[in-house]
């Protein structure tokens, strides 16, 4: 379990506090991006090194990847990040506004406290070519479906917004929380 920073004066660079419920702060931009619209890179559920550069991870067997070896998060940003959990987009789709940008296709999205972060419809690649970009976003989260190939995503395009199950072989974008109880 992640525990999220309570410490406000503490909160780390490329961070932002929504206000949520948990108390989860979520990274500013996507994993290999270096702000808010970038796409970033992708990765397969449990690769720590983007999908163009890595054969398929051996990892088909693990329920949570949340803080481990497989965790790109923390593996690429430091321990204290990590790929989200379903619940934390739960959290993020049941209390925050959504709102869909045509300038930069993907969703702003405002927590109750005012702050805001941009998701990006950055597409995932399937078989090493980028589909669906500038239409839909993909974003891992570190817990596994009960089928062996599939992880649990975050999947949204303009109007819909869902959590899903995903092939664990297409590379998708992440999106990391931040933690202090490592």
């Amino acid at each position: 379990a992640c525990s999220p920073n309570k410490d406000k004066m503490n909160i780390a660079e490329n961070a932002v506090d929504l206000g949520l419920p948990s108390g989860t702060i979520w990274r500013t931009c996507n994993l290999g991006a270096t702000n808010q619209y970038e796409q970033g890179l992708r990765y397969r559920w449990g690769g720590v090194i983007p999908i163009n550069q890595q054969p398929m991870p051996e990892n088909e067997s693990h329920e949570n990847i949340i803080g481990t070896s497989y965790d790109a998060a923390s593996t690429v940003l430091g321990r204290h990040w990590r790929l989200p959990s379903i619940m934390q987009f739960a959290e993020l789709i049941s209390y925050c506004n959504w709102e869909w940008q045509e300038e930069h296709p993907g969703y702003l999205i405002t927590g109750p406290n005012g702050n805001t972060m941009f998701l990006p419809a950055a597409g995932c690649v399937i078989r090493d070519g980028i589909q669906y970009e500038k239409q839909f976003g993909y974003y891992w989260t570190g817990e596994s479906s009960l089928d062996n190939n599939y992880a649990k995503e975050l999947l949204f395009g303009k109007g819909q917004i869902n959590i899903e199950s995903g092939r664990k072989n297409v590379g998708r974008s992440i999106r990391a929380v931040y933690c202090t109880d490592m």
